[in-house]
């Protein structure tokens, strides 16, 4: 079974992050002694790739695509969280670049009734959220159009139906 190595010191907020050691480690493709985790939902993703026969290869936080975020005017650097191939039942082999996101991040805010410093606060960084993932969305998709991958969002309501 796979194990987490250590805790990391958490980037942001009170996440749990670790090292995630892979049972096939033939199928992961870049370092395979700095596989991160950084949330529950990375951390499970990556059990099924590790362990599902299909999945032919994977990695994490794989390439740098860059993408223009409007708010700040520049061109920054995107690393999606995981790419992978899938062999369906058919043969066919359909490789995907995957963002594992909340699902409050990648739809427009609605501006609070009550408009306390608190309120406001939260508004805005949600908003900050949705404009940044917007943007790297819109780039990804391109990329993936441009070399033949499919570009797909994990959230807390998500299943695997998309292969």
């Amino acid at each position: 079974m796979a194990t987490d190595i250590k805790n990391l010191k958490p980037k942001y907020g009170k996440f749990k992050q670790g090292y995630y050691t892979p049972l096939y480690p033939e199928k992961y493709k870049t370092n395979k002694n700095q596989i991160i985790w950084r949330s529950s939902w990375e951390l499970k993703l990556m059990k099924w790739l590790d362990l599902t026969p299909d999945v032919i290869e994977w990695a994490s936080e794989p390439m740098s695509i860059k993408y223009f975020y409007i708010v700040d005017q520049k061109t920054h650097n995107y690393f999606p969280d995981f790419y992978f191939a899938f062999k369906k039942a058919n043969g066919q082999v359909v490789k995907y670049i995957v963002e594992v996101k909340p699902k409050n991040q990648l739809v427009k805010p609605q501006e609070p009734k009550r408009k306390t410093p608190n309120t406001i606060k939260n508004y805005n960084y949600l908003m900050e959220c949705f404009l940044k993932n917007s943007c790297k969305r819109s780039a990804a998709k391109k990329w993936c159009d441009d070399n033949g991958y499919k570009f797909v969002y994990i959230t807390e309501e998500s299943n695997l139906n998309f292969i």
